[in-house]
């Protein structure tokens, strides 16, 4: 059996269509339970109930021969009534057990994967700064920065795989055909977002923070140096600056 790791798993249409037999087997099966339940339910109140009040009434006899023809009696009924139920749930916990092992390995797989790729995903964080705030009111030193990131589509696969994992792992009882959907629509979700394109965030960090979230993080490089004129232009722009009004180093 081939398998790949962000496409249709292929190589199993013998599992598939045996996985659809169960489930339809499964649906038909369970939409008999109504049916049992209330039959259950009347040899309760008609049969089981009765009995038991004989078996109670008994106990307090002096009469062994009573009681336990009373108990056996009671047994009997609850016997009777809970022998078709007993054999529906039979039935039902044989499918669902024919069908887990069909997907049971699948559902398995993909989530270990799904897994993996969450604890990676922290791994491919990228982060850029892009301008500094001075405050002319202090030192001149640069207190906030500006950055752009790829936070928002790592944080949207987190999402994402968090999600679909918890429904995958409620799927066991599903055809595998509905399994693959499921993964193959996922996967398609996660693959249209772009890691590469870094967003600027509306607000600006400090220093402190910025720093914090350089770690573990791939940081871009900075714009090159300013050539010497230029430089020489930013200090004079500091040095004319009014106090208490940022100045704005553009780093892009």
């Amino acid at each position: 059996m081939v398998r790949t790791l962000w496409d249709r798993i292929v190589g199993r249409e013998t599992e598939n269509e045996a996985s659809e037999k169960l489930v339809k087997a499964l649906r038909e099966h369970e939409k008999q339970w109504p049916e049992i339940e209330a039959a259950w339910q009347k040899a309760d109140d008609e049969v089981v109930v009765p009995a038991a009040q004989v078996h109670s009434v008994a106990l307090h006899t002096e009469n062994p021969e009573r009681i336990l023809a009373a108990w056996e009696a009671l047994m009997r009924a609850r016997w009777d009534r809970d022998r078709a139920k007993g054999a529906w749930d039979r039935k039902r916990l044989a499918l669902l057990g024919e069908l887990e092992a069909l997907t049971g390995p699948v559902i398995q797989e993909k989530w270990e994967y799904w897994q993996s790729s969450l604890a990676q995903l922290h791994g491919q964080r990228r982060i850029k700064e892009i301008e500094r705030f001075v405050d002319m009111a202090f030192d001149h030193t640069p207190r906030r920065v500006r950055y752009k990131s790829n936070f928002p589509a790592i944080a949207e696969a987190k999402k994402t795989l968090l999600a679909a994992s918890q429904t995958l792992r409620e799927m066991r009882h599903c055809a595998l055909s509905e399994i693959d959907d499921f993964i193959e629509k996922t996967e398609a979700k996660l693959k249209k977002l772009d890691f590469e394109t870094l967003v600027e965030e509306k607000e600006a960090v400090s220093l402190h923070a910025f720093s914090e979230l350089q770690e573990s993080t791939i940081v871009e490089p900075k714009a090159p140096p300013l050539h010497p004129a230029a430089q020489v232009l930013v200090d004079e722009l500091v040095a004319n600056a009014k106090p208490g009004r940022p100045v704005r180093l553009k780093l892009r």
